[in-house]
């Protein structure tokens, strides 16, 4: 069963939906469409847990900064609403509506909501996590690490008390030729590199990657560690082996947890840091 499920999963024309099919509700309660701003990408939805710890982790999906839909990612808000999290999961825009750094300036606004909505939500809101998926981790990652983000979007940087990226680019010139045109002109694309902003004083990182991850390459995680570390931050690094760039992902959904232990190594490192 746990074979055909992840044949589905990787290989299936919808494996969100098979995925959110599978998943249990009872952990959380959620509420859906809530708008962080105007346009109709600025949206995001809510999990509720239903047991919960008084933080939120904000989570950005990935999609090649070109797609996505949060409703796909329930599995997402289960994982960790199961651990007593608050999961604000937003859309946002992209390519080819919008270049760099407009998803980045979307997700320092999703993140300013759920900072102004964390009591009502019964969280702190000055104790927020931050996780993403690929290019998601890269809109994380570099809140975490260019502080002017979540500065213009009025959101203090102590507010952030840990980000993890899973599968991230984090140092990834030279570009394909299509990425090259949604991340904006030349002469602006050291600005499109975390790595470039590792620094002491940023919120602690985890960094993890699959082994087998043939799209976005394990190097990425390793050199940001590197510098970071250099810097005088705090950068944990952390390979699954045989995972690729989607088992990483799908590995916090419960039926496929057997995969690795990513929803706990995030969980129990995001809980150190509350």
């Amino acid at each position: 069963m746990k074979r055909l499920l992840l044949a589905l999963c990787l290989t299936g024309c919808a494996p969100a939906d098979v995925l959110n099919a599978v998943t249990p509700a009872w952990s959380y309660q959620a509420d859906g469409g809530q708008a962080y701003g105007a346009d109709p990408r600025q949206v995001l939805d809510v999990y509720r847990p239903t047991q919960p710890r008084g933080r939120a982790v904000v989570f950005f999906y990935g999609g090649r900064w070109e797609g996505g839909n949060r409703r796909d990612f329930r599995f997402v808000g289960d994982a960790f609403a199961a651990r007593g999290y608050t999961v604000v999961v937003p859309d946002y825009r992209v390519y080819p509506q919008v270049k760099f750094p407009a998803f980045i300036e979307d997700g320092a606004k999703a993140v300013r909501w759920t900072r102004d909505h964390a009591r009502e939500l019964g969280c702190d809101p000055d104790r927020l996590l931050i996780v993403g998926h690929s290019s998601g981790a890269h809109t994380a990652v570099m809140l975490g690490l260019d502080a002017h983000f979540l500065q213009a979007a009025g959101v203090p940087a102590s507010a952030v008390r840990g980000v993890v990226g899973l599968a991230g680019p984090y140092d990834f010139e030279p570009f394909d030729p299509d990425i090259a045109t949604l991340m904006g002109p030349e002469s602006g694309w050291p600005a499109t590199q975390p790595i470039n902003f590792a620094r002491a004083g940023a919120p602690p990182l985890l960094l993890l990657q699959g082994d087998a991850d043939d799209i976005v390459k394990p190097a990425n995680a390793s050199s940001l560690e590197t510098k970071i570390l250099a810097a005088g931050g705090e950068a944990t690094r952390k390979a699954y082996a045989g995972l690729d760039h989607y088992k990483i992902l799908v590995a916090l959904a419960a039926p496929l947890r057997f995969l690795a232990p990513v929803r706990d190594d995030v969980a129990d490192w995001l809980a150190a840091r509350e």
